[in-house]
Parts: structure tokens; C-alpha cells; sequence
């Protein structure tokens, strides 16, 4: 019990540095004193700040650092590269030019030209994700904070690469000034939810691209190519994804060649089937990749069903895709489970979906590059 309860202090002793050190960047707390605050020698705080974090006091000092020199980059219009450096409590520009292309891949100058035009991206969507495909970082895109928690309320895979872009909270209505507080030269709208800020950014109205929602993932990323000139670009993003595609495919036909499939999506509230077509995803499925829908299957979107449902359809192999553990555990559970044609079979797979999101170049890539594998141990244990 005392090993336990003194780990504890240890641990809240490192998580009062790790606050110290991201609060004072400009003049940065020595581990001296870091160590003094925390009641240990330089030595044995050294070593339980590396336990705790990865890192050494001045490699996390430095991170902390190149974080704020991103999000300094991105919102604080017409700002230099030299009073980037002053600002985060280094005096020669040049060290942190060095540093900075060492830790992200880009001198400053290059990185700047990222958000040359500053875009905001006002969406219930990750279209954050084509503009990154396309060398472009927005100043402010969406997040979900309680579907990602551990990265940021973006999916894990766009974490680093929207460092400094100010994130705006999807999951409630959308501030205008937080949006018009980054100074935006150009704002990306889609059509949102309960018409939310519809008539909020009218005094911005010249700056406001609206872009009607679109059901393939092609005609956001063309769209936003030729808005910020990058058509050719965007071609061979298509013809790279196209041929990850039918290398995916092939891989896949152990799998695909037999059996009519159904997907589904057993939430806490209710369970949805989804059909033929109507979504980037099933699209991806049944048209790109090889697998052949039940043909009872409605042809769009999807439909609350119940296990009955989906037992009376009788699918000779079953996909559960986003769903959490406990509500696939709750469902396995019940009398109608056993009565599913792909359970009494041993064909339904459950493959690590959380972060599966094929609307976006990125997202479909990182998906694809996954899902073979995924896919292959996702098979569901009676």
C-alpha cells in the first residue's frame, strides 16, 4: 500500500512539472528547480519524468516549444519567424530554425507557406484532411473531443499534422468568433446541423465558400484542389488511393470471394444496418473492394433495426463496424443473437474501426493500409 500511494505523489509531483514547464516557455524553469518543487534530486526526477512522459525535461521543454511555435505560426498573422523564437524563450533564431526542421521535417519559412491563405474549416466534416493531403494546413477545423479524447478530438493519424490549427468543437454549436478570431482569409462551409451558424458569418459572406454536401469522398477533394490550385494534385492523390485500392482488393479475396455480407453498428440506443451504397464507406465495400452486399439489403444509407432484423436477413457473413465493446458484449448476449445465420457460422468479424473514416485522402489511406490485416484477425470468437 505504501509502494502504491507514494507512485501516486510521484506521479501527480511529474504532472505539476509537465504543467510548469507548458506554462513557462518564454523563460523556462530550470530541472533544478523542477526537481526542488518536487522534493527529489536532479537525478531521480530526471528519471521519473522520463518514466512519466517519454521524454527528458528539456526534450519535453523543446516539444512543448515547436507546439507553440505552430499554433504562433498559424494565428498570429504576419508573424516572423524571429518573433516566433523570442516569444517561446529562444533567443537565436537560427537554433530554432534548426530545431524546428529538425523535429517537424520543414524550416519555419516552408512551414508558413502552409497557411499562406488561411482557411477555416467551418464542418461537421474532416474536410481538415484534404487540405492537409494538399500541403495545406487550416488555421481552424473541427474536432469531436469525446469521440477522440486520447488525440486531441481529432482521429489519431491528423493529430500531429493539425498541430497549431485551432480546433473547433463539433459536438456544439459553432462560435463565430472563435472562427473569425483566426483571421481567416477563406472559410470552407458545409451545410450543418440544425442550420447552425447559417446566417452567424453574413458580414463574412465574400470570404464564405459553401460546399453542398457530397456523396463521394472524389468531389470534396477536386473541389477543394481548384479552390486553392492544386488540381493536378488532387489527380495523382486519386490515382495512388485507386491503386492502394485494387491492391487492397486482391488481398481481400480470401475473404470476399464468398458469402453475402451485412454491416451494422450496434450503439447503446440502437443497432444500424446499413445498405448497399449512399456512404463513402460501403462504397468502398461493395464496390471498390469486392464484397457482395445481401441482396435483400435497401440500396442507401441505413435503418434501425434489431437483432431479429438482421437474423430474419439471414447474411452469410456479418461486419460490425465503430461500435464500442460493451454494446457488442450486451448484444452478443441475447437469445437473437444465436439465431444470426454468420453467428452460427463463426462469420462475423469485428475489426478495430474506431478511426475508420474514408472521406478524407488521408483517412481512406491510413484504412486501407490497415484493413487487410485487420480484417484477416477480425473474425468474432463464439
Amino acid at each position: 500500500m505504501m509502494s502504491i500511494l507514494t507512485d501516486k505523489t510521484e506521479v501527480d509531483r511529474i504532472e505539476e512539472a509537465v504543467e510548469l514547464i507548458r506554462n513557462n516557455l518564454p523563460q523556462p524553469v530550470t530541472v533544478a528547480e523542477l526537481a526542488s518543487k518536487a522534493n527529489m534530486s536532479p537525478v531521480s526526477f530526471t528519471r521519473a519524468f522520463r518514466k512519466r512522459t517519454g521524454m527528458t525535461p528539456k526534450e519535453f521543454l523543446n516539444g512543448e516549444r515547436m507546439k507553440a511555435a505552430k499554433q504562433l505560426m498559424l494565428q498570429k498573422k504576419g508573424i516572423t519567424a524571429k518573433e516566433v523564437a523570442l516569444q517561446i524563450g529562444m533567443q537565436d533564431e537560427f537554433y530554432f530554425s534548426r530545431l524546428f526542421k529538425m523535429k517537424t521535417g520543414l524550416p519555419p519559412s516552408v512551414f508558413m507557406k502552409r497557411a499562406k491563405e488561411r482557411i477555416a474549416v467551418v464542418s461537421q466534416l474532416f474536410l481538415q484532411d484534404h487540405l492537409l493531403s494538399l500541403g495545406v494546413q487550416p488555421v481552424a477545423a473541427p474536432s469531436y473531443p469525446t469521440v477522440y479524447p486520447a488525440s486531441n478530438g481529432v482521429p489519431s493519424y491528423l493529430q500531429k499534422e493539425l498541430e497549431g490549427t485551432m480546433l473547433l468543437n463539433a459536438e456544439k454549436p459553432f462560435h463565430p468568433e472563435d472562427i473569425l478570431l483566426t483571421q481567416p482569409d477563406r472559410i470552407i462551409k458545409t451545410p450543418l446541423h440544425n442550420y447552425q451558424l447559417q446566417n452567424v458569418l453574413l458580414s463574412q459572406q465574400e470570404k464564405v465558400h459553401h460546399m453542398p454536401l457530397q456523396p463521394d469522398w472524389r468531389q470534396y477533394l477536386y473541389e477543394i484542389a481548384s479552390m486553392v490550385g492544386c488540381a493536378s494534385r488532387a489527380e495523382c492523390i486519386e490515382k495512388d488511393i485507386h491503386c492502394l485500392e485494387c491492391k487492397v482488393r486482391d488481398k481481400l479475396c480470401p475473404i470476399t470471394k464468398k458469402g453475402r455480407w451485412a454491416v451494422i453498428w450496434i450503439r447503446p440506443e440502437e443497432i444500424r444496418l446499413y445498405g448497399q451504397g449512399g456512404h463513402a464507406l460501403l462504397n468502398l465495400f461493395f464496390q471498390n473492394l469486392g464484397f457482395q452486399p445481401h441482396p435483400d439489403l435497401h440500396f442507401e444509407g441505413y435503418r434501425i433495426a434489431s437483432l431479429k432484423d438482421v437474423a430474419d436477413l439471414n447474411p452469410d457473413k456479418l461486419l460490425i463496424l465503430w461500435s464500442h465493446e460493451r454494446d457488442v458484449w450486451r448484444a452478443a448476449h441475447t437469445p437473437e443473437w444465436n439465431k444470426i445465420r454468420a453467428v452460427q457460422t463463426g462469420e462475423v468479424y469485428y475489426p478495430d474501426s474506431h478511426e475508420w473514416d474514408p472521406w478524407g485522402p488521408l483517412g481512406r489511406k491510413k484504412m486501407l493500409e490497415e484493413f487487410p490485416d485487420d480484417m484477416l484477425k477480425a473474425k468474432l470468437k463464439a
